[in-house]
């Protein structure tokens, strides 16, 4: 019998959602003849496999049917893009979410930025570029790959002491504290001299000779003021007679006073 040889043959394109394939649905080829095809992906996709026959030819964005002699079958399919942001924290603070994440082509993702108590934000670094000491930041349109990072620092107040005439504080002046520390101070009176007071944020807390801030959380001032030490030199005379000065004088340390 006589072999009768097809003139032509199908091939049948379809491709899956996120992108086309070029030319689509079915198409005639002559006996021997060649067909092109084109695989596009959509904006935020990419060719995930190309099935020739069923059997895979990789993600290829293109394909040709040459010499053709048969009727064929050619799939396309495709995956969403995605990209990886990875964020890290410092030590006394989290950022959330943390670690590294999966997000499609042209999303959105938002972090938020904590540090814990007696800290705050000392920077956020996006991509290696600083963005502030923000408390949120939300990557936008997504269509690369990020890193985020933060770092944090104490929360540092200052403590500002001061002495009078004839004594000192120690430490004096200004001094940075962390949140939650403490700073002793020492009030020294000069030779001849007592405190007379010392405030605390302009609050007399008495004649102490020193003063503890405990677990400071807000800005303070201390002042130290000094008084002479007074005694009492007392002098009476008999009868016949006079002592003058006579009855109580009071005398500063280290003072004199003439009797007559």
């Amino acid at each position: 019998p006589e072999i009768i040889v097809p003139t032509s043959y199908t091939i049948i394109a379809t491709a899956n959602t996120g992108g086309t394939i070029t030319p689509a649905g079915s198409t005639t080829v002559e006996n021997g003849g060649f067909l092109i095809y084109t695989v596009t992906p959509d904006p935020g996709f990419k060719v995930a496999d190309v099935l020739v026959d069923n059997v895979s030819v990789g993600a290829v964005s293109t394909y040709t049917f040459s010499t053709v002699s048969a009727d064929h079958t050619i799939t396309a399919t495709f995956t969403p893009i995605t990209y990886s942001i990875t964020a890290t924290a410092g030590a006394n603070g989290s950022i959330t979410p943390a670690g590294a994440i999966s997000v499609t082509h042209g999303a959105e993702a938002t972090y938020a930025i904590a540090p814990l108590a007696g800290y705050k934000i000392a920077d956020v670094l996006v991509d290696s570029v600083s963005v502030g000491a923000v408390t949120s930041y939300t990557f936008s349109n997504i269509i690369a790959n990020h890193t985020i990072t933060a770092s944090f620092t104490p929360i540092v107040y200052t403590l500002t002491a001061a002495a009078g005439a004839n004594g000192t504080v120690t430490p004096s002046g200004a001094s940075n504290v962390n949140h939650g520390d403490s700073l002793t101070y020492t009030i020294t009176p000069a030779t001849g001299f007592k405190v007379a007071d010392v405030l605390v944020d302009d609050i007399s807390v008495g004649a102490v000779t020193t003063y503890t801030f405990s677990t400071v959380t807000a800005a303070h001032s201390l002042t130290a003021s000094f008084t002479p030490i007074v005694y009492t030199v007392t002098a009476a005379a008999g009868a016949n007679g006079t002592i003058t000065p006579s009855g109580a004088s009071n005398v500063n340390h280290g003072d004199s006073l003439t009797y007559t």
